[in-house]
């Protein structure tokens, strides 16, 4: 991801290879981590595949990342009891 971002790209998709099995991307080097402001997601390869396929450089395309906020219920609640 920090390689994308140095090349100039806004964000990074990052997949596996001959596997759909979805890994947490992230590093033990926190210098590296702290460089990293680009947004970035993992895919398994039938994804990568269906991406490849449709959007190409010549035919141009936007892929819009969209972060999935799923906070646990009690988290709504906190208000409530402070109250």
């Amino acid at each position: 991801v920090l390689n994308a971002q140095r090349a100039g790209y806004k964000a990074a998709i990052v997949h596996n290879v001959d596997s759909e099995d979805l890994i947490s991307m992230g590093s033990n080097d926190i210098d590296v981590l702290k460089k990293i402001d680009i947004p970035s997601v993992f895919i398994g390869e039938s994804s990568a595949n269906s991406l490849k396929d449709e959007f190409t450089y010549e035919k141009g395309g936007h892929i819009i990342l969209v972060p999935e906020l799923s906070l646990p219920l009690e988290y709504y609640l906190i208000p409530f009891l402070i109250i």
